[in-house]
């Protein structure tokens, strides 16, 4: 029964990560940073834990994870990559160049919308940059990661969009994520929490949605996925990994 749709999962200790701050998948693995600054590797099979590195991420405002390599903006707007698997660390912007408003990521690469401009822009592993579109993303509430797409919602709709091509649509119904609390992405479906405390997944191609599980986790703190998983975490500081 634990591999079935909708099953839960305690990983780890209870109240290990009341102390996360952020929280993605990258490379397989859990990759979280904690309130003093350290990023940890927790496999989420073994549910062992390892420093990527000796360094501090104090300034971190956001993860974003992909095959091999965890990004983090610093709010200073210096974009940086990690290895997972090794824990090198490489600066790839210059300083104040990823003043982000929101951001996630698409494949092997991240979007980023800007915080005063609104618009988003992709950016590949050799730090390379380039605008996506020209429209205006500055009213985005949620924006959420994919695989061929990334994912926003305005205005209480769900919209994707191709980051190669820039083109834009709506997915799903007008309105259709008003009571949306919080959310993530992965493989080119979007997981939502709603006001209800049910978590619903969306096809990003179609808009068909289904309901995920009807357990409460209304108070979920952090909420990200990967390995076909979902991952809340709540303020007592438990991680629950829910089959998807």
């Amino acid at each position: 029964m634990e591999n079935q749709r909708g099953s839960v999962k305690q990983i780890c200790a209870t109240g290990e990560w009341v102390d996360t701050v952020l929280a993605v998948v990258s490379a397989g693995k859990i990759i979280s940073l904690d309130k003093l600054g350290d990023v940890y590797v927790t496999d989420p099979e073994t549910q062992e834990s390892r420093l990527i590195n000796q360094e501090k991420y104090t300034l971190s405002q956001f993860l974003f994870g992909t095959s091999e390599i965890v990004y983090n903006i610093d709010r200073n707007g210096t974009l940086y990559g990690t290895n997972v698997n090794d824990g090198t660390r490489k600066q790839l912007s210059e300083y104040a160049n990823y003043k982000s408003a929101y951001g996630a990521s698409c494949g092997e690469n991240i979007v980023t919308i800007g915080a005063k401009s609104g618009r988003p822009f992709l950016t590949n592993q050799e730090g390379e940059v380039t605008k996506i579109n020209d429209m205006d993303y500055s009213k985005t509430q949620f924006i959420f990661s994919g695989t061929n797409y990334f994912f926003t919602i305005e205005n209480n709709n769900l919209y994707a969009t191709d980051p190669y091509n820039g083109e834009c649509k709506k997915i799903g119904d007008t309105g259709a994520f008003a009571n949306t609390k919080k959310g993530a992405g992965a493989n080119d479906k979007i997981y939502t929490l709603e006001t209800t405390g049910v978590i619903w997944e969306t096809d990003g191609q179609t808009g068909v949605y289904t309901k995920l599980i009807d357990h409460s986790f209304l108070d979920t703190r952090l909420m990200f996925a990967g390995n076909n998983k979902l991952y809340a975490i709540l303020p007592t500081g438990n991680l629950y990994e829910i089959n998807i």
